[in-house]
C-alpha cells in the first residue's frame, strides 16, 4: 500500500523559504543526491512538509 502523507505537497520555492535557503541550494542538493527527499511529478519538484520537519529535526546540534 502507498504511504500517503496527510499535508499537501509544497513547491521548491515554498520549501526554500521555509528553510531560509535558496532554490539554487535545494536544486544543488538534489543534483548531488543529498538533502531532503522530494517528489518528482513530470518536471515538477514538490516536497512533503513532514519531510522538511524531519530534516530540520535531524540538523539539531546539542552543545557539550
Amino acid at each position: 500500500m502507498l504511504n500517503v502523507k496527510k499535508q499537501p505537497l509544497i513547491t521548491e520555492q515554498e520549501a526554500a523559504k521555509r528553510l531560509c535557503v535558496s532554490v539554487h541550494k535545494l536544486r544543488a542538493d538534489r543534483h548531488h543526491s543529498t538533502g531532503i527527499p522530494y517528489v518528482k511529478i513530470g518536471k515538477l519538484v514538490r516536497y512533503h512538509p513532514e519531510d522538511l520537519d524531519t530534516f530540520i529535526s535531524e540538523q539539531k546540534v546539542t552543545p557539550l
